[in-house]
């Protein structure tokens, strides 16, 4: 069990320097190009994320693993916004261009789907009567991510690639053909079937599946939680708004504010658990309900 925790742990302190690295490399590239300091939009301020989700690994080890991969999952949504400026700022948009894009986005949807799985259990430890149940739940979590999120945005990348090869005007007289637009655009379909069908299960169907020792880990009043989150969200939405008055690339930040919202709704349909639950005022309120 110890060997299992050191792992986690070590896997949770590499993500984190990769994340470093990630970021490092980014404002290398920024510099190396002389691009505009603010060439990632509104997502600068997704930093404020980024540390949080750090901070948060540290003071909350039980979710080490989860909130590394997390912040590492939102330093990719500062790629994408980067990469989708690079499109207009007049630099090459070739085939190596098109693959480095595509290995993000690779990476991206591989880690967006480990966020949402880490905390269930295998199926090794699942009843065969449940197995259906859970096999279901899994697919909704994975499937739409690599359909539309992952297969649909390629196939939509490489068609506006090969549009602006052949016809280079096309830009022009149609602003919106751009790669990223259309990739970013079948992530958030695919953020928003997953929602759509997880809000359809029950918080106990979920819940049964999770790892026994995701539960109740954080003692803080669950309304509180939700408030100051809500509150955190519209200020990074308000200052990234006008951050992104610098860029004005709108397209591609509406987009990273609905690709953030939908995963923000599923995370908490998922990890809402990890808060504790005074069982007695659950009773009472169930009770007065009745």
């Amino acid at each position: 069990m110890n060997n299992t925790i050191n792992k986690k742990e070590r896997t949770a302190q590499i993500l984190v320097y990769i994340n470093y690295a990630a970021i490092i490399l980014l404002v290398y590239l920024i510099y190396r190009f002389k691009f505009d300091p603010f060439s990632v939009g509104g997502s600068l301020m997704l930093a404020a994320f980024i540390f949080m989700l750090i901070f948060f690994k540290r003071v909350v080890k039980p979710l080490a693993l989860e909130s590394s991969s997390a912040a590492l999952m939102i330093t990719g949504i500062v790629v994408i916004n980067f990469l989708s400026y690079w499109e207009i700022s007049g630099q090459r948009i070739d085939m190596p261009y098109l693959i480095i894009a595509f290995l993000c986005l690779y990476f991206f949807v591989a880690i967006s789907s480990a966020v949402l799985g880490l905390p269930f259990k295998k199926i090794d430890s699942v009843s065969e009567t449940e197995r259906q149940v859970y096999r279901q739940i899994m697919r909704t979590l994975s499937m739409p991510m690599y359909v539309f999120g992952l297969i649909f945005a390629m196939l939509s990348g490489l068609a506006v690639y090969d549009i602006l090869k052949s016809e280079p005007n096309a830009a022009i007289s149609c602003p919106l053909l751009k790669i990223s637009y259309m990739a970013v655009f079948w992530i958030v379909i695919a953020f928003l079937v997953i929602y759509i069908y997880l809000s359809k299960i029950k918080d106990d169907d979920i819940r049964k599946f999770l790892l026994e020792e995701k539960f109740n880990i954080v003692n803080y009043d669950i309304k509180k939680v939700k408030k100051y989150y809500t509150i955190f969200f519209f200020l990074i939405i308000f200052f990234g708004s006008v951050v992104e008055t610098q860029r004005g690339m709108w397209v591609m930040w509406i987009e990273t504010i609905l690709l953030l919202g939908l995963m923000s709704l599923i995370i908490w349909k998922i990890y809402k658990h990890v808060f504790y639950i005074d069982q007695e005022k659950t009773t009472i309120s169930s009770c007065k309900g009745l």
